[in-house]
């Protein structure tokens, strides 16, 4: 079932509105510029790190005094003491880790939303409102939706999710620290076969279900999941302080240094991991920042082409220009601001960037410029 509301907004709301929106784009672009220099710097204070962790990290069989305060890879078996109990419902394993998660199965509101501009600058909007059910970690909200009587969440989870760790896990000759240990990924399902089962639950397919049909859930039916972290082979770059490897401080480190990861791994290439994983983090963060600047350009911008809706071609053809005109200058700015940047941390990489930056706001004016004394001339 799903429900349509249409709603047709005026000219002089529309126009009231997006002024109203210059601020936000404002704030926007503003928090930009900040995030886009920080960006650079964190790349580059990672990198080298990364850069002198690789060229001073021992790789070692095992604990030797000799290490105390280094930074030493190892590979190994990493065993943890003892069990991990879940006494809720009395799920036992002897693992690093031991997560439980818990599902409910809920309605779900989708929204469609298709704008129309109308003769004369206003605007109707019509939203489409369709509901499914899915499975949810977290408690969906129903009193929100717009059809909330029919489509009722529970308020709560009858369970919490939760995360047991071991307080001490070796690794050859070494104590885990749990700054590490944090670190295990927990990807492991546990399938259960003995648990303590509450009211009105089963077994199904090696997990807890809470309802009456598994292969046909009811909203408010619970499923609840185990996995873990196993005893296994780990790599390890960390400090040794005694028996503890732990994270790795130097007085040349801008932050510190701890790498993991599952398997066998040498040093050189848990190092070229770490450093892939940081220029794709870079990118993400770069991309980030240039979205927020064009958004916001585009809100800033915004009045000018609601101004001109009064005839909608006229309206959508200045809209498109001006989103042209805020991709450009996003996008220099953009580049402007990472060279600051890497002027500020490496100045020869900057100085390139910052030549082209200023050549695409040159574009980007030129351009203005141009559809001005063509829409002038018209």
């Amino acid at each position: 079932m799903s429900h349509v509301e249409v709603e047709k907004q005026g000219w002089f709301s529309r126009i009231k509105e997006s002024f109203g929106g210059i601020f936000v784009g404002l704030l926007m672009v503003i928090v930009a510029f900040p995030l886009l220099f920080w960006n650079e710097g964190r790349a580059v204070k990672r990198a080298q790190d990364l850069e002198f962790g690789a060229g001073s990290v021992l790789t070692v069989t095992g604990m030797l005094p000799a290490n105390d305060g280094k930074l030493v890879h190892i590979t190994g078996p990493a065993i943890p003491e003892g069990e991990l109990t879940d006494k809720e419902f009395g799920v036992s394993a002897p693992a690093i880790k031991l997560v439980r998660n818990v599902e409910m199965f809920q309605w779900k509101e989708n929204v469609k939303t298709s704008k129309d501009k109308n003769m004369g600058g206003s605007e109707t909007t019509k939203k489409e409102y369709t509901y499914e059910t899915a499975w949810s970690s977290t408690v969906v909200d129903s009193s929100k939706f717009k059809q909330a009587n029919a489509h009722t969440n529970p308020k709560s989870m009858p369970y919490p999710s939760e995360t047991l760790t071991s307080s001490v896990v070796k690794l050859k000759d070494y104590v885990l620290a749990q700054s590490i240990i944090e670190k295990v990924p927990a990807d492991q399902p546990l399938l259960l076969q003995n648990a303590k089962l509450p009211e009105n639950s089963k077994l199904h397919e090696g997990y807890i279900y809470i309802g009456k049909d598994p292969n046909m859930p009811d909203v408010g039916d619970v499923r609840i999941k185990f996995s873990v972290a196993p005893a296994g082979e780990l790599s390890v770059v960390g400090g040794q302080k005694g028996d503890v490897l732990d994270i790795y401080t130097h007085e040349k480190l801008n932050n510190p240094i701890v790498l993991l990861e599952k398997g066998a791994k040498t040093a050189p290439e848990m190092f070229e991991a770490a450093e892939q994983a940081n220029v794709v983090m870079t990118w993400v963060l770069r991309f980030v920042g240039f979205l927020l600047m064009f958004f916001g350009f585009k809100l800033v911008t915004r009045p000018i082409s609601v101004l001109a809706d009064v005839i909608p071609a006229l309206g959508s053809a200045v809209g498109c220009a001006s989103g042209f005109v805020s991709f450009f200058v996003a996008g220099a700015l953009s580049l402007i601001t990472i060279a600051i940047g890497w002027i500020f941390y490496r100045p020869l990489i900057g100085i390139l960037l910052f030549v082209i930056g200023a050549a695409l706001i040159g574009g980007a004016v030129f351009f203005f410029m141009k559809q001005k004394k063509a829409a002038a001339a018209a």
